[in-house]
């Protein structure tokens, strides 16, 4: 039953009600009778009959008609800037990069710091000692899953040259080499990546040649302190072209003016909360200061002869080619000292595509490198439209057009009327002009077999100081201590095949995590119960 205090207050509430219910009918007919929705006098409606609203004609009831002023007046569209950003709104963004979405970028220039690589190649970005070519740069932060840019990951710097001939477009991987040899691979590694440990793992096990992925993800070169001070792989193997049709294999690479430096774990955690932006705004304000980073452009080569007796497959960018054995040389010097102005329109809609060459640079034959040229061309026109090329950003500065682009999304005609050579066909063009005598020797070469080899990170392993061997140790280990223990023990056995040392090391590190894991879980158990006995306790007293 209910009491007269709580009565008293129900009737209150139900008096209010009806108080605000009479006060907002009272309102309302008194706006409909002497004003209009704005509270604006309103007009009488006699004196403009013809202006009444003329609504829509219902289904069945004669020809459909669109709500208007009037049996002929104008179609009433209110707002209609209001529902124009509504609707841009709603359609402004872009399909973001697939593995890659975390990035920032700069404009700068390279220059040709050699006098004799223009005997090996006829590209314009070499054709000149001191010669200045324009560029764009973006970096990108491939962490897991909803992480930011001091997450741990995989760092790249990609680069786009403004060359006289056209685009050239170099795509990078912060390690020296590449995550798996296979290009079918590559779609299954990254849902296995995206998937959580365990399953990174797991498919390492079956594929161990993407070992090389935990190793490189848990070294310091998973968590660099600074774009600026980031070395820059390109493991994809190219062929540099002379005048008189002669190539020789090649492998690109940065390497930074600066040390390298990177974030400790627990620098990582203090900066995920506060700045997790922080190597992009370390970037940006650096040029700002007139502080230019530069890296050196290294080049490896590799001529046929050696290619055919090297004891690995020089092809394949899951293989290091090791400086003693390959020393590489100096080409020039990238300088970044302008930032961007727009991040839409210069860092999210750039597109790097492997496709994108110029005479005298050409594609090996990496069975990665061929894939890629499909797959980063398809991925930019799914998220730019098929026109991507005529964008400001991407557009060639010289030397470069598309004759198969005549419309469709984004097509911007190009009115220079410079004389251009479509980069894509280089390959082609250049097979047509070879004698059957060098027809023949490519055939010979594209058939040489090799062994298949996926325990060969022996070098990735042995290229990191023993204080950087420990630190990947223990954060491995702490990773594998806590992933399914048929997964981790599995991967163990893989990583006992590469390196036995290193196998044991990571065995010993992952059974003293466990144990800690399982002290720990124990005295959490410890306490819960205890909790739980006085709270019961409590209740009973």
């Amino acid at each position: 039953m209910m009491s007269p205090v709580m009565f008293h207050k129900s009737m209150g509430k139900l008096f209010l009600v009806i108080l605000l219910l009479q006060s907002y009918d009272h309102a309302f007919t008194s706006i409909t009778s002497d004003h209009d929705l704005y509270g604006n006098a309103e007009i009488p409606e006699e004196a403009y009959e013809e202006d009444r609203l003329h609504l829509p004609s219902a289904v069945g009831n004669g020809p459909p008609n669109v709500l208007s002023i009037g049996a002929s007046g104008p179609i009433v569209i209110p707002e209609a800037d209001f529902l124009r950003k509504l609707s841009h709104f709603s359609r402004e963004r872009i399909p973001r990069r697939r593995n890659a979405e975390h990035g920032n970028g700069a404009f700068g220039h390279f220059t040709c710091g050699d006098t004799s690589i223009k005997y090996l190649t006829t590209a314009a970005i070499f054709s000149e000692y001191g010669k200045k070519t324009p560029v764009m740069v973006r970096f990108v932060a491939a962490t897991t899953v909803g992480g930011g840019e001091t997450d741990r990951g995989f760092f790249s710097m990609s680069v786009k040259f403004y060359t006289d001939k056209g685009n050239f477009d170099l795509t990078s991987t912060s390690p020296p080499i590449f995550s798996t040899n296979e290009p079918i691979r590559i779609m299954n590694l990254l849902h296995a990546r995206q998937e959580g440990f365990n399953a990174s793992i797991d498919y390492a096990t079956g594929a161990p040649e993407t070992i090389v992925v935990p190793i490189v993800f848990f070294s310091d070169t998973g968590t660099p302190a600074s774009w600026r001070r980031m070395p820059s792989h390109y493991p994809s193997t190219y062929k540099l072209r002379n005048k008189d049709g002669d190539f020789i294999y090649v492998r690109f690479k940065f390497v930074p003016e600066l040390e390298f430096k990177y974030l400790d774990d627990a620098e990582m955690a203090r900066l995920r909360g506060i700045i997790p932006d922080y190597i992009s705004r370390d970037l940006y304000t650096a040029i700002e200061r007139g502080e230019y980073p530069r890296w050196q452009l290294r080049a490896q080569l590799i001529t046929r002869e050696a290619a055919k007796k090297a004891s690995f497959n020089v092809f394949d960018p899951s293989k290091i080619w090791d400086e003693k054995d390959y020393p590489s040389v100096f080409l020039g010097e990238l300088e970044l000292n302008k930032n961007i102005d727009n991040h839409f329109s210069q860092v999210e809609q750039i597109a790097f595509d492997p496709s994108s060459i110029i005479p005298g640079i050409e594609h090996g034959p990496d069975r990665n490198l061929q894939g890629r040229v499909f797959a980063y061309h398809d991925a930019q026109s799914y998220r730019l439209g098929v026109n991507y090329r005529s964008l400001g950003i991407n557009r060639a500065r010289k030397g470069q057009k598309n004759p198969s682009a005549q419309a469709g999304l984004c097509f911007q005609p190009d009115d220079s009327g410079e004389s251009t050579n479509d980069g894509t066909n280089v390959m082609e063009e250049g097979l047509n002009n070879f004698s059957s005598t060098m027809k023949s020797l490519i055939r010979r070469l594209y058939n040489i077999s090799y062994e298949k080899d996926n325990y060969s990170h022996n070098k990735l392993w042995n290229s990191y100081c023993e204080d950087e061997k420990k630190r990947l140790l223990t954060r491995l280990s702490i990773a594998l201590a806590h992933a399914d223990a048929l997964f981790a023990d599995n991967f163990v056995n893989e990583v006992f095949r590469i390196n036995r040392i290193l196998g044991a090391r990571l065995t010993l590190a992952v059974e003293e995590g466990r144990e800690v894991l399982q002290a720990r879980n124990q005295e959490e158990k410890f306490l819960q119960t205890n909790v739980t006995s006085t709270c019961s306790e409590n209740d009973a007293i």
